[in-house]
């Protein structure tokens, strides 16, 4: 089972509906046992039953057994990856998956990469990178920028300044941030500013009789994660050890939707907002109650957009008449100790 693609046809009756695709857990060094999610990695023996949406497999795998040979580095062991390595073109250990659109670099060291990195780190330099860039009638240079991406040079390949992820084939009406998430959910793209990417911003000149707000033209204006060091989801799943294990709500599930571990009772807060909730009940949706309480969390406005957080304001329950004169407390606890409204009352 050292050879990816033996590992990816064990995956033959992997259950249509389960929260992680079957290729990645097998690149992430796993084959299918065959009993429900049951996989089990093939160097260091250890198994992973419990899979939820936003889990990253090679994650999973270094938590479950931080000393395997293969989630340290892959390149050092047996392992033969689905499409073999090119050490002409990479200095060290990846794995590109080339489909229509998609190039995904999993780990990036070469030289050029890195300077690149450098170069467009800053919105208005990537901007700068599309000068020759063919689309624009198709796909905004604007928007590829915004997205973390620079041009290439070579037809319409863009590469992704934070994951090194690489798009191409843009067709008319597509998305670049949309598609960045899609194609590359453990890329934290959206959660970097530069101080460069405000002055840019600042540059928008309105023609007169128009409206100053930014929003209204869809330009949204970003602050910096209140919790730098949990800022990828790796970091804050790193956080959860000692969370409860008879809630519901896993630590995979709640990393994912921007939550670290306050390390006390199942105390979790935001990354980006601050915003934080306790008391979880078993019918909790974790994104619903982010956006329902923190609805001008910055995280929860770029990962699900505002059309669900005004849904999820919508559907709050409204307070009882009787109880108006605990509202003004309630939202002032909220806002100073960012506790869950709905928890105030009991």
């Amino acid at each position: 089972m050292n050879i990816e693609e033996n590992r990816l046809q064990t995956f033959t009756d992997w259950p249509a509906n389960a929260a992680v695709d079957a290729a990645r857990i097998a690149k992430a060094g796993f084959y299918y046992s065959g009993y429900g999610l049951e996989v089990q990695c093939f160097l260091c023996g250890v198994k992973i039953s419990d899979w939820n949406y936003g889990d990253q497999a090679i994650v999973r795998h270094r938590l479950a057994e931080p000393n395997c040979s293969f989630v340290q580095n892959p390149s050092s062991t047996c392992n033969i990856p689905l499409i073999p390595i090119n050490n002409n073109e990479l200095a060290s250990s990846s794995t590109e998956i080339s489909q229509n659109n998609i190039i995904e670099y999993q780990s990036i060291n070469s030289c050029q990469y890195k300077e690149s990195r450098k170069k467009y780190r800053i919105m208005s330099h990537r901007l700068q990178s599309f000068t020759n860039w063919p689309l624009s009638s198709i796909v905004l240079p604007e928007n590829l920028a915004k997205a973390g991406f620079y041009y290439l040079q070579h037809d319409d390949e863009v590469q992704c300044i934070y994951c090194g992820g690489i798009l191409k084939k843009w067709e008319l009406g597509d998305d670049p941030n949309k598609k960045h998430r899609k194609y590359f959910p453990n890329c934290n793209f959206y959660v970097y500013q530069d101080k460069d990417d405000n002055l840019y911003l600042s540059n928008v000149k309105l023609i007169s009789g128009t409206t100053s707000n930014l929003s209204d033209l869809g330009i949204q204006t970003h602050t910096t994660p209140k919790k730098q060091d949990c800022a990828t989801y790796e970091g804050r799943l790193h956080t959860f050890n000692g969370w409860p294990k008879n809630i519901k709500q896993t630590p995979e599930i709640l990393a994912s939707a921007g939550f670290y571990y306050d390390g006390y009772s199942d105390h979790v807060r935001c990354f980006h907002c601050d915003g934080g909730l306790r008391n979880w009940e078993t019918t909790d949706d974790v994104w619903i109650e982010h956006a329902k309480w923190f609805p001008k969390c910055e995280f929860v406005n770029l990962v699900r957009g505002q059309e669900f957080i005004k849904q999820c304001i919508n559907n709050r329950p409204p307070l009882d008449q009787s109880v108006s004169k605990y509202y003004t407390i309630c939202i002032y606890i909220i806002s100073s100790k960012n506790f869950k409204l709905n928890f105030i009352f009991i």
